[in-house]
């Protein structure tokens, strides 16, 4: 009922304002319905939307990172700048991965590589191995909701090296962990 009641409020005071909303969605099975019943267009919302670079599973209320394509094309430092930059990960989920394609451009950067000159076998090597992961871990999905239990207990971690830190927080109730945070 108080999610209705948003609902109808944010249209009418939206409307009056000469700013109709244009998409909704919910995981709510009743207020999806009603969406749908109000829609001009009268399609279905999708299952799976886009929200802030990341694909939201309405249904499943889970989280996961967009998958980046990758092309084969000879490795610059330009195109394995742009190539590390694709996959777009605002809250750090994939950074214990990213982070190694970071260091390799770093490891381009210290060597004064031109932008535009082939980079040796080294490079392609390492960029292989971690393109292999990156298209991997893409499938993984993420909850995006926490339940809080009486008892519930939040581990934080952190390590470093020379080469980069890491820190990553979980939210443990009963025997189910899950990752809160993790930053690399």
């Amino acid at each position: 009922e108080d999610l209705l009641e948003v609902y109808n409020r944010a249209n009418t005071e939206c409307e009056m304002a000469g700013l109709p909303l244009q998409t909704w969605n919910t995981n709510s099975p009743t207020l999806r319905k009603l969406i749908n019943d109000d829609s001009d267009d009268k399609g279905t919302i999708p299952a799976i939307q886009t929200i802030l670079g990341l694909n939201w599973d309405v249904e499943n209320y889970s989280l996961s990172v967009k998958a980046a394509k990758f092309p084969d094309i000879k490795l610059t430092k330009r195109n394995l700048l742009s190539m590390v930059s694709k996959l777009f990960d605002p809250l750090g989920l994939l950074s214990p991965v990213t982070i190694s394609g970071k260091i390799l451009m770093r490891q381009s950067w210290r060597e004064k590589v031109d932008w535009d000159t082939v980079l040796d076998e080294s490079y392609e090597e390492q960029w292989t191995a971690i393109k292999k992961e990156l298209q991997s871990i893409t499938t993984m999905t993420f909850p995006r909701a926490l339940s809080y239990n009486e008892g519930a207990t939040l581990h934080l971690f952190a390590d470093a090296s020379t080469k980069a830190y890491g820190t990553v927080a979980y939210c443990v109730t009963g025997n189910v962990s899950r990752i809160v945070m993790s930053k690399a």
